[in-house]
């Protein structure tokens, strides 16, 4: 389209404008890097559920780390 078509130079103005932000904008989305397949966002960790039941932090470790190796050992029983 130019100018000289029977087009204000306003309409021509704003439609060459919309192309060209049409055309930047398709090509921003293109230039978009796909997600890393490692990635951590969402993964769930294994955390106790329920409320904190009191005791120091250390304590909260051991027994999470005893429930673990029980957690552990019944799966290595349930193997055999």
């Amino acid at each position: 389209m130019k100018p000289g078509d029977g087009v204000a130079a306003d309409d021509f103005l704003a439609e060459q404008f919309q192309r060209e932000y049409m055309e930047a904008a398709q090509n921003r989305n293109n230039l978009k890097k796909p997600p890393a397949a490692n990635s951590t966002k969402g993964k769930v960790e294994d955390k106790a559920k329920g409320p904190k039941l009191g005791g120091s932090r250390s304590t909260r470790a051991a027994y999470h780390a005893q429930e673990k190796a029980i957690a552990a050992a019944a799966a290595a029983a349930a193997k055999r």
